[in-house]
């Protein structure tokens, strides 16, 4: 999202007098935040009497849903506190921050001459270190997607054109950006990562193209001082980096990146990380208490799969199983039976019960049955969720360390939580069983595939429903 800047003061004047932070009018009201970051598609009223492909596409929405959690007001404060509170030490019309910037960019030429750069001779007050937050949960509990939703509603980029009469500000600012773990063991494609991150967020091809043409031949160091020039100069305040776990799939390749290189390219800027891992990736936070101490500076948020009964579960169904498509208007007090085996199935992640209730409903519509029959929802989560059931099972008697362990990943490291997201296109043309070498998709793709025409044409997957 990009605005134009408009200027105003805020009721603490230390905010005051910095075009980057009376830019920026914060949302201070709890129920709005959670207004914004809910979704809810719109589905056709006379849902069961349209043609089968337009009953699939109402079906499909059900993955679009999103039911904001009771965390996301409060992770919205603490973004908002994290980038006024850093914008505090980085007025861009101090004299202090223009010697800095300055600076940065010598350094920048120094290290492409092959020299060392030197230390940091003019820093301002406050951005020695930059505080930081965690956010772990297990796979599939919406860590991502939370995260998402919530940075979804602050404005990425405030372009500014000018802030008084007095003095000229012509600059894009960027509010918050969030980059992943890279695919390769290469700290120079984690900076190419955040470089991709920054030209999405200016809608430009600009960094990416010219350092990842120029990543052979330069060093990592210079990768990171451009890191550096890049945030800087674009005012960046917060980093969002999302799978940090990833990091343990290339730990034992030599020069991979790893936590501290990520904290050399934002600390010295006073720019705030935000990280979030699953639980399988909090032991790379703990091994070094130095790292810790700097990038959980701030607090530890944790996700948990959805308790039966708990509101969360309540508004999640409420969400999902929507009278026009359910044909049920009180769904929890009427299919309370079968409510509580859909949480049983799914162990209360978020992202096996969307795909369960999407797959259910599907072929329950297909074959003309009550879409409440628990053993049909039993059969489909036994066809299609056959990856995740060693791992579920771990994680219903809470041991996460087990779930974790347990399951399947494709080559990019992201959960298989359904057969359909296993199976290659060439095996789903081709209609075959073996569904070992699995095509990695996007996250797009993970989110909002219906099923497959494999699914619905292959006699032995319908005889086995």
């Amino acid at each position: 999202m990009r605005i134009k800047a408009t200027y105003r003061k805020h009721p603490d004047p230390e905010l005051n007098g910095n075009p980057l932070s009376e830019a920026i009018q914060p949302i201070l009201c709890a129920k709005e935040i959670k207004r914004l970051i809910n979704y809810r598609p719109v589905f056709a009223d006379d849902f069961h009497e349209l043609p089968r492909i337009y009953q699939n596409t109402n079906i499909r929405r059900l993955a679009d849903i999103f039911v904001a959690p009771e965390i996301c007001p409060i992770l919205y404060d603490k973004f908002m506190e994290l980038i006024l509170d850093g914008y505090r030490y980085r007025n861009p019309l101090s004299v202090t921050m223009t010697r800095f910037l300055f600076e940065l960019a010598q350094r920048g030429e120094t290290i492409t001459n092959d020299k060392k750069p030197r230390a940091y001779q003019i820093i301002p007050p406050g951005m020695t270190t930059a505080p930081g937050s965690l956010l772990s949960g297990p796979s599939g509990s919406g860590k991502t997607s939370t995260l998402s939703a919530v940075l979804g509603i602050i404005p990425q980029v405030i372009t500014h054109s000018g802030y008084d009469t007095e003095r000229s500000f012509q600059q894009d600012q960027i509010l918050w950006v969030s980059f992943d773990a890279p695919s390769t063991p290469s700290p120079k494609a984690l900076c190419l990562n955040f470089m991709k991150a920054v030209d999405d967020a200016l809608g430009i091809e600009r960094y990416y193209p010219e350092y990842s043409r120029r990543s052979d031949n330069t060093s990592v160091d210079f990768h990171i001082i451009k890191v550096q020039e890049i945030a800087a100069n674009h005012y960046i305040g917060l980093v969002h980096f999302d799978e940090m776990q990833f990091f343990l799939s290339y730990a034992k390749s030599r020069n991979a990146p790893n936590l501290q290189i990520l904290e050399a390219m934002f600390n010295k800027l006073g720019i705030p990380v935000v990280i979030s891992t699953t639980d399988g990736g909090l032991p790379l936070i703990n091994a070094n208490e130095q790292t810790k101490r700097r990038l959980v500076s701030e607090q530890h948020f944790r996700l948990k799969p959805l308790k039966p009964n708990s509101d969360e579960f309540i508004k999640f169904v409420q969400a999902v199983f929507h009278p026009k498509i359910w044909g049920e208007p009180d769904v929890l007090n009427n299919q309370a039976e079968f409510i509580s085996k859909f949480h049983y199935l799914s162990a209360g992640l978020q992202a096996v019960m969307i795909r369960l209730a999407r797959l259910h409903l599907f072929y329950s519509v297909q074959r003309g049955c009550s879409p409440f029959d628990i053993n049909e929802l039993k059969k489909v989560f036994d066809s299609q969720f056959h990856f995740m059931k060693d791992s579920l099972e771990a994680l219903r008697v809470g041991n996460l360390e087990s779930y974790e362990l347990k399951t399947t990943k494709h080559q990019n490291g992201h959960v298989v939580w359904c057969d359909e997201e296993a199976e290659p296109q060439s095996e789903i043309d081709n209609q075959q069983e073996d569904t070992s070498a699995a095509k990695p998709k996007t996250e797009t793709e993970r989110e909002t595939k219906t099923p497959s025409s494999r699914e619905f044409h292959n006699p032995s997957l319908i005889r086995d429903l």
